[in-house]
């Protein structure tokens, strides 16, 4: 042990790390805009900034390792040409550090710093070349080059296969899950199995490169770093199979790569889970991480030194040439595709799979549209003499599918959508995620604009939130808001009831310390909630107060009270989500998401039975309302939060209006953004002010309309906007659609009536289908709409 600590240790070894050290982070400098230091940690902004967290950490990797590659070759090169020992193998490494830490200095010009930086990089390259010139001739010639290109060494081929089964059978099971032909499948698994032996061998001549430079101090990092890949990939594939959504796509949501951020969406999946992150410091998390770290490492030197013991070894030339092959031959695979598969197919397939090569790319949907979304004023000062005020009941209920309305599983909603509701046919979510739907029902706008509006309002000091809530506070009404979520997730407070809340009288809701958190399990802050909300029924007076209760239950892990006598028996208790549950088994995980609805549905029968105790349901408006849906399986995935078919976006809409509004149209498709404009209507808001919202009044409707949904949470199959009117619906894609930028572009991919897909031509003619179709969107929600060039 004392050995070979020394042999790491040594005078030689210890320059040989310094020189490979200080160059990668020479070659990091232009790619970091600031370190800043605070008393929770570090923060480094990186340059691709905001939603590219995947970008920035492969662009990080491949500069560490460039940075890594060049400076323990130029180490090996000067020992070669000068003597092992001689200073310039310390004295550079730690001036180039020094510098380019200076290039990172707010009050110093970094260009100049950084191109002292690289003079004095070059300087040292000359040095050295005048200095050892005599070994040069005898070191770069054509033996020595040929011998180490042709020279045979363990490149850790047990490893490298294991990585390369798990990306094949990451692609053939998602293949496989998917409706597409025997031929096309077989064409593909060809052309992935080329692919990824490509990709691998081109993880091998860098691994190969790396290995022959880095020290033996730093060769744990390319270990540890190379043996995340295999985790990534089954982590990707379960993610894929599960939720439909890539592992890529899901870190890139996260915006930052932030412990806060991750906890935070981690936490966001289930009330398990976030229990557990914040029952834990920070500080053991890490810890954890770096083990696991530690251990991946130790695995993977394992799989090196026992492939140097019994298989093959390779030289860089093979290594290349497998490379060339297999990149080669998938693109090939992909120029044939272009002769005998279809557009749709090759669409498909782009979205179906990673790591395509781009050169046959096939182009987006059936034609490309220069855009720009309309956005109506975020401002409304109309203030009524004399408004109608009844009392407003809102309650959004997290996960609720249209389809769990029903006698069987809600009575009392049942009847109470029937009996005594405005007759609503289809009623859709404005998203697929709780936050977007959020803000589509409360500013009556698409949520294509969330993402703006955050950044707007957190540079804005004087934020009143939502448009319609600030309306209803001008009219005299007392805001109340409930939530046993937490309100800072994903900026649900600051984006619909202003900074610190300052819109609503009233805003409790689980943050760390709260009654709400004090409660302990999510079904019981839910009985804390109604019994807080009937306590204020009791205190304020009748009329002019708007009381909005968020209820988590139907949720993943889909939780109901230990006292609630479920509807359903046969339920699972352990909600593990297989990959392909037999027909019994899927039934009894949805029995248990029912079970949940069930008991959402008894807490608001219990609570309407004291309204009307109480002589206040009469006059009073009651909406209830689904955030989203929840697939279960039913396009072979779990949960939300990926795709926009109907199983997450149906949700139902229940609107009791007071007896005093006669007429209640029956409309055939509502949304959540009609819900406040029709609140406001029956208010007595000005059509002046119903049209600076995107939403329709449900109780002056006369005719069908378009109801829009967007996401910035899109899938495998990357549709990222729905447009549906009357029997049509209209399915929209965009790029980079994680980041939540207002797109300039879409793509139309497909119009569907009934259900079946229509037969589109040129994109001109779809244009004008478009139109025709979906008259009123292109006055609503869209105000420019042009063919790409």
């Amino acid at each position: 042990m004392i050995a070979h600590l020394k042999s790491i240790y040594n005078p030689a070894n210890v320059s040989h790390i310094l020189s490979c050290l200080a160059l990668t982070f020479f070659t990091l400098v232009p790619f970091i805009g600031t370190w800043e230091f605070s008393y929770d940690g570090l923060t480094v902004y990186l340059r691709q900034g905001h939603g590219y967290v995947v970008v920035n950490v492969a662009i990080f990797i491949g500069l560490c390792s460039a940075g890594l590659l060049i400076g323990g070759s130029l180490h090996n090169f000067a020992r070669i040409l000068l003597h092992r020992h001689h200073p310039i193998l310390f004295i550079f490494p730690l001036l180039i550090a020094l510098i380019a830490q200076l290039g990172l200095s707010e009050t110093i010009s970094h260009t100049t710093f950084y191109i002292v930086g690289l003079s004095s990089f070059l300087a040292s390259i000359t040095y050295t070349l005048i200095k050892g010139k005599k070994s040069i001739s005898a070191t770069l010639n054509y033996t020595n080059i040929k011998l180490w290109l042709t020279k045979k060494s363990c490149v850790n081929f047990i490893f490298f296969t294991l990585l390369f089964l798990c990306f094949v059978i990451n692609n053939i099971l998602e293949i496989l899950n998917n409706d597409i032909s025997f031929l096309q499948s077989f064409s593909l698994i060809i052309g992935r199995f080329a692919l990824y032996a490509g990709i691998i061998g081109l993880l091998a001549f860098l691994t190969n490169l790396l290995l022959r430079s880095l020290p033996s101090g730093l060769k744990w990092l390319l270990w540890g770093t190379l043996g995340l890949l295999p985790i990534l990939v089954i982590i990707d594939s379960f993610m894929t199979a599960i939720i439909n959504r890539r592992l890529t796509d899901y870190i890139n949501e996260f915006g930052e790569l932030t412990i806060a951020k991750i906890k935070e969406n981690l936490a966001a999946s289930s009330e398990g889970i976030k229990n557990i992150l914040y029952s834990h410091p920070d500080w053991l998390l890490l810890l954890l991480g770096f083990l696991l770290f530690t251990l991946v490492a130790a695995l993977t030197h394992y799989c090196f030194t026992a492939s140097k013991k019994w298989t093959k070894q390779f030289s860089l030339i093979n290594i290349t040439i497998l490379l060339i092959a297999g990149l080669s031959i998938a693109t090939s695979e992909q120029a044939l595709g272009v002769l005998w598969k279809s557009r749709q197919q090759r669409q498909q397939e782009y979205q179906l799979l990673p790591f395509q090569t781009g050169i046959f790319a096939p182009q987006r949907g059936v034609g490309t549209y220069n855009i720009h979304f309309k956005r109506t004023s975020s401002i409304i000062d109309e203030q009524l003499e004399s408004p109608k005020q009844p009392d407003i009941y809102f309650f959004m209920v997290e996960s609720m599918r249209a389809d769990t309305i029903t006698p069987k599983i809600t009575p009392f909603l049942a009847k109470f959508r029937n009996q005594s509701c405005q007759p609503l046919n289809v009623t859709w979510a404005g998203s697929n995620a709780t936050h977007l739907s959020w803000f589509s029902t409360f500013h009556s706008a698409p949520p294509v604009f969330w993402r703006s509006t955050v950044n707007q309002q957190e540079n804005n000091k004087h934020t009143a939130g939502s448009p319609t809530l600030k309306w209803l506070k001008n009219q005299g009404y007392n805001l109340e808001i409930r939530a046993v979520c937490d309100l800072t997730y994903n900026q649900f407070g600051l984006t619909n009831f202003g900074k610190q809340g300052q819109l609503a009288h009233l805003i409790d809701h689980c943050s760390e310390g709260s009654k709400y958190e004090q409660q302990g399990s999510l079904w019981d802050r839910e009985v804390f909630a109604f019994s807080q909300l009937r306590s204020a029924l009791l205190k304020n007076k009748e009329g002019g107060n708007f009381y909005f209760t968020a209820l988590d239950s139907p949720h993943y892990n889909y939780y109901w009270h230990n006292d609630f006598d479920p509807p359903f028996k046969d339920y699972v208790d352990n909600t593990s989500f297989p990959m392909s549950p037999s027909k019994e088994e899927l039934q009894r995980y949805i029995n248990r998401y029912w079970n949940a609805c069930a008991w959402v549905d008894y807490q608001i029968n219990e609570f309407v039975t004291f309204l009307k105790a109480n002589g206040r349901y009469d006059n009073s408006i009651i909406v209830i309302t689904g955030d989203h849906g929840e697939e279960f399986k039913e396009h072979g995935k779990w949960f939300h939060c990926s795709t926009v078919y109907d199983e997450q976006i149906k949700v139902p809409i229940l609107i009791k209006w007071p007896k005093s509004q006669i007429q209640q149209p029956e409309v055939s498709n509502a949304s959540h953004l009609d819900i406040m404009p029709s609140i406001m209507a029956h208010i007595g808001a000005s059509d002046a002010t119903l049209n600076k919202l995107q939403g329709e009044n449900l109780l002056a409707a006369t005719d069908q309309h378009t109801v829009i949904t967007t996401t910035n949470y899109a899938g495998t199959n990357g549709i990222t906007m729905v447009m549906r009117r009357g029997n049509y619906a209209a399915y929209f894609s965009w790029p980079q659609y994680w980041l939540g930028k207002v797109p300039e572009q879409f793509s139309l991919e497909s119009i569907l009536e009934n259900d079946v897909p229509l037969a589109l031509s040129d994109p001109a003619s779809n244009l004008f289908l478009l139109k025709k179709l979906f008259p009123d969107a292109f006055e609503r929600f869209i105000s420019d709409i042009s063919v790409a060039e």
